[in-house]
């Protein structure tokens, strides 16, 4: 058998791929069929804007104003219905102290209503001697632990005398109340009432101020005479308290003159000060918490505990706004200053008494008045 050529071959495979070719072209194969678009999901609406956030504080910040928050909480929390705030603002240094403008100086509301003739002895007139519209059956008065009342050293009361003769000039030409002293004459008396050097103190703390309204019963009045006393008796047997013998270490620091009143700044050097204040509002914050609901109720009506952020001694409050406020303003401005009333000095923490404040000022006697320490 002749085996077929070469040539035949590849003319076959040639006819093969025409043919092929041309059917192709005849019949073109079918496109492979696209997939169905996609679904577009619907629009999303715009994002808005993220609301101002402030950058946060640094840490040591946050930690300060909890510690304030904190603070503030304990001596608010220490009652219940009332939050009374010191009028007197922090000490300043004496060169930058800002005097107020002579027609800011006005009545201090601690005398509102207190008769002149039971503060002044030129117009003491015992018949007709009347301590305050606020004294309803006698019942108003104030309550204040008080340490240095009395007991301020003789150097002290010489210094304190010369500072009362450098302004009482300037207070003796001014009108601060008309009092009708009988038979047609009239008692005219200063623009101020300066402390007698025997009403001074320095307050350790205040239960109650007097002119807070009185209480309505006796009930009331001896419930918390015997809550401020028992207080006070726990507080001074606190490990902090100062031991018998202690003193305070006090030394002048700033003649002030505010709107209402005048005071001595003292700068306290010992810390036994502070640690009394501080046993005084923990056991306060103790005894509010373990008291009966009734007695708790009249401790809230009648008490406003504050423990002042200053130590200092007031010693002049105005009885109205004086006629002639520049005078004043030129005085404690110009004559007036802590030097004159010496270098530091002691005075003993024995002396801290709670007093039955039942005269303004302070200008109260001494034996019948204290309630604690007894005996």
């Amino acid at each position: 058998m002749v085996a077929p050529s070469t040539n035949s071959q590849h003319s076959d495979e040639k006819v093969a791929m025409s043919r092929r070719h041309a059917t192709r072209q005849n019949h073109p194969p079918r496109p492979f069929p696209r997939p169905p678009p996609l679904a577009r999901s619907p629009a999303k609406p715009p994002r808005p804007k993220a609301p101002w956030r402030a950058t946060p504080p640094p840490r040591s910040v946050v930690m300060s104003l909890l510690c304030l928050s904190a603070i503030a909480g304990i001596r608010s929390g220490l009652r219940g219905t009332k939050i009374v705030k010191w009028d007197q603002p922090p000490p300043v240094n004496s060169t930058t102290q800002r005097m107020p403008p002579p027609g800011e100086l006005e009545g201090d509301p601690l005398l509102h209503g207190v008769d002149p003739a039971s503060l002044t002895e030129s117009c003491r007139d015992d018949d007709r001697l009347d301590r305050g519209e606020n004294d309803v059956d006698g019942s108003s008065f104030g309550l204040p632990l008080v340490v240095a009342w009395r007991k301020f050293p003789p150097s002290v009361e010489a210094a304190y005398r010369d500072l009362v003769g450098r302004i009482s000039p300037s207070l003796g030409g001014t009108s601060g109340f008309v009092v009708d002293g009988g038979g047609g004459n009239d008692c005219k008396g200063p623009a101020a009432h300066v402390y007698p050097f025997e009403d001074l103190h320095v307050t350790v703390a205040t239960f109650r101020a007097r002119n807070d309204p009185a209480p309505a019963n006796g009930n009331d009045v001896r419930t918390i005479k015997q809550f401020c006393v028992d207080v006070t008796q726990k507080a001074s047997e606190r490990e902090q308290w100062p031991r018998e013998g202690s003193k305070l270490l006090l030394r002048p620091r700033e003649v002030r003159l505010s709107h209402k009143n005048a005071i001595i700044l003292w700068e306290e050097s010992s810390g036994n000060l502070d640690a009394m204040r501080r046993c005084i509002e923990e056991e306060m914050r103790e005894a509010l918490s373990k008291i009966s609901s009734g007695e708790r109720k009249v401790v809230d009506a009648h008490l406003s505990f504050d423990v002042p952020p200053i130590v200092h001694s007031t010693f002049l409050r105005f009885w109205a706004a004086p006629s002639d406020p520049r005078s004043i303003l030129e005085t404690f401005s110009g004559e007036v200053s802590a030097d004159i009333l010496g270098s530091e000095f002691e005075v003993d923490t024995s002396s801290v008494a709670l007093v039955f404040e039942d005269s303004p000022c302070m200008h109260v006697g001494h034996d019948e008045t204290i309630l604690w320490p007894m005996g």
